[in-house]
Formats: structure tokens, C-alpha cells, sequence
């Protein structure tokens, strides 16, 4: 056999065995299916919850603003405005069609989660929307609204507007879209806050602030009253327990200094210490227990003055989760964050069965943790 003759041997057994290859690649091995078509509905997509530490998870890894379970599923709402639903059970994300303005910064989502209330703020000012995200109607709220909040007890919105260039104050209660409104009261006070406690009672306030004094009233809306709770105290924030028997509220030094958390019977008379350095909005009411689950600071720096500077976000901190018994002070500790890992600053509690939900407020994820061991 010549040398040529063998060279061309070689080269039709590279061939053949090139061949061979790319034929069993074509016909016979198992490749990934690609589809290349668009979806024309939101995608959904399958996501794991993350370990972050024993027994707390992230559930959702994006910015939450606000969140609302119901039905086994968490729908929640990112501060870039998308809205998205959560499967308890498979995990599954999807997202729900809606266009945001900018400058979203609170919402609330209703007893039907296919409702909401979207504040917006920009150079032109604060506007507020209600929204239907199934018959897509958008309906703008009173432009003179200066504090809103939303019962889900009686799907009702309360709110405070200036009337006039007087001073006159309104407060007024209405549907969650601004429909049938009624005049509760009008009033000389400035810079009210407003929350409900129950069905027919609404806390008016003003803003808190370390360096100046607030007054807490109560507001049947049955009998539109102003009834004092508690007052001139400096750094007070409160919550109520859903019966309105008693609340919880926060109290500073003249100086915005010496953060304490207190409990009070509803006539402001039986007032006690509670010993943990905490703000009531970073407490949930465990409902029939007549009991609290509340994230407390670990440590506040110094010279800090609560609750301006933790609103205006000045400084960052870590929690400790405690059940708290308000009315006999009875208290214990159930998870202390560790301070090796990022620090957890819980806000927006929610308890659902045996599992505590929040927001933490240094990185904005949604998590959740056991409350029992």
C-alpha cells in the first residue's frame, strides 16, 4: 500500500467518524426544547426560598413595599411599582399587569387584593390613586388629602384635608375610591395622623417627633367626638389592640432620647413600662391573646433622636423578636438576629398560623421565621 493510498484512508475514516457524531447529535441525543415564541401573558416563574439563617427565610428577594396574604398566596407590590403573586404552597411567582407612576412611595392593598391606594410624590406635589386591577379603573383622590388610612374591618377609608385657606381641617370617611364621603369632624389641629382601631373608632394625632409633644384622641365615627386618650408626651407613636381596650406607645426624654414602650388601659390612666426599646409599629397584635409579637432594637446608637431619625433612616439597626403580654408585662424572647449576618430591621409584621412575615427595612426583602420552636 503506497503512502498516498494510506493518507487517503485516513482521511475517509475522519470523515466517516465526523459523520457519525454529527448524526447521533441530530437524531438521537436529548436536547434542551427552546421556545422563541413571546408570551403574550405575564411569565411565571419558580423561585426557592433562600436560607438566610436557622429558621428565617427570605420569601420574596426584591424591594417590597407592601404585601398582603390571602387565599395561599402573598400578592405584593416593589417600590419600582410591580406587582407581583406569590404561591405559598408551590412557590410559583407571577406578574399581575399594572402601570405605576413615579415616585411610589406607600401603598396599601384592600380587603380585595385586587384593590388598592398608591401615594405618589414628585415636584409637583402628593397625589393618591385608587386602583382595580380586574376592571382597570384608576380613580384619583381629594388633591388636598393630607392623611389617609384603610379599614379592612369596614372597608372604609378615613382621611384629613385642608378645607380652606383659613385653617379649617376636615375629617372625613368615604369608600376605599373616594365615593359616598362623610364629614366626621373639623378641627383647628395641623399635621394630623390617622389610623384605625376597630369598625366604628379612628386615633387622631399629630405627627411624632423626639423634640416635640403629641396628644392622642380617639373618634367614634358613630358620634364624630374627640375624646383625649393621652397627652403631651414627647417621641409618642401608638398601637391599638383591635377590641380598643388598650394600646401600646412609644416615649422619649424632652430630648428625643431614652426611648421607652408602654401600655395603656383606653382612658390613658392604667399606664406601665414594658422595659423593651422598640416603636409600635414594629409590633403586630397576636388577635385573642391579648398578647404582641414586636421586633426591639438590639442597640440604638447614641445621641439619637427617636422616632425623627429612624424615620429619615439615618441609621441602621438589628432586632430581637419578643412575644409581649402588655397588660401583665409579661414577656419573652423568641429570636435574636445575628450580628455576624445583615442586619434585620423588621417592619410591616404579619401573623399568619404559626409563622411571623415582615419586611426588612436595610435591604427591603420579604422574610419569614417560625414564632415556635
Amino acid at each position: 500500500m503506497t503512502k498516498k493510498t494510506k493518507t487517503i484512508l485516513i482521511i475517509i475514516l475522519v470523515l466517516l467518524i465526523i459523520t457519525s457524531i454529527f448524526v447521533y447529535y441530530i437524531f438521537f441525543s436529548q436536547r434542551p426544547i427552546v421556545d422563541n415564541s413571546r408570551d403574550t401573558v405575564p411569565p411565571v416563574v419558580k423561585i426557592k426560598n433562600k436560607e438566610e439563617r436557622q429558621d428565617v427565610f427570605v420569601v420574596v428577594d426584591k424591594n417590597v413595599l407592601s404585601y398582603k396574604i390571602s387565599d395561599g398566596k402573598i400578592r405584593y407590590i416593589t417600590q419600582q411599582g410591580k406587582i407581583f403573586d406569590l404561591s405559598v404552597d408551590s412557590g410559583l411567582v407571577s406578574e399581575i399587569p399594572f402601570l405605576s407612576l413615579q415616585g411610589l412611595y406607600k401603598s396599601i392593598f384592600l380587603k380585595n387584593p385586587d384593590q388598592l391606594i398608591n401615594f405618589y410624590s414628585d415636584i409637583f406635589g402628593k397625589k393618591i390613586f385608587y386602583y382595580d386591577l380586574k376592571t382597570r379603573k384608576t380613580t384619583p383622590l381629594n388633591k388636598y388629602i393630607k392623611s389617609l388610612d384603610y379599614s379592612e374591618e369596614n372597608n372604609k377609608i378615613v382621611y384629613h384635608y385642608l378645607l380652606n385657606s383659613e385653617g379649617t381641617n376636615v375629617i372625613s370617611m368615604s369608600d376605599p375610591d373616594g365615593g359616598f364621603p362623610i364629614t366626621l369632624a373639623e378641627t383647628r389641629m395641623k399635621d394630623i395622623k390617622l389610623k384605625w382601631i376597630n369598625k366604628n373608632t379612628v386615633e387622631v394625632s399629630s405627627s411624632p417627633s423626639g423634640v416635640a409633644t403629641n396628644i392622642i384622641y380617639l373618634l367614634d365615627t358613630a358620634n364624630p367626638k374627640l375624646i383625649k386618650v393621652l397627652d403631651r408626651k414627647y417621641g409618642m407613636t401608638s398601637l391599638w389592640s383591635k377590641s380598643g381596650d388598650w394600646l401600646i406607645f412609644s416615649q422619649t426624654d424632652k430630648d428625643g432620647y431614652n426611648l421607652s414602650l408602654n401600655y395603656s388601659d383606653k382612658t390613658g390612666i392604667d399606664i406601665k413600662e414594658l422595659y423593651l426599646v422598640t416603636l409600635p409599629q414594629k409590633c403586630v397584635e397576636v388577635v385573642g391573646e391579648d398578647s404582641l409579637v414586636c421586633a426591639v432594637f438590639q442597640k440604638l446608637p447614641k445621641n439619637v433622636v427617636m422616632p425623627d431619625d429612624y424615620y429619615k433612616g439615618k441609621f441602621v439597626v438589628n432586632d430581637e423578636i419578643w412575644k409581649v403580654y402588655p397588660k401583665t408585662g409579661k414577656k419573652e424572647l423568641i429570636h435574636r438576629f445575628a450580628d455576624d449576618k445583615e442586619p434585620i430591621d423588621a417592619v410591616s409584621l404579619q401573623i399568619k398560623g404559626d409563622e411571623l412575615y415582615f419586611i426588612n427595612r436595610n435591604n427591603g426583602f420579604l422574610y419569614k421565621m417560625k414564632l415556635s420552636k
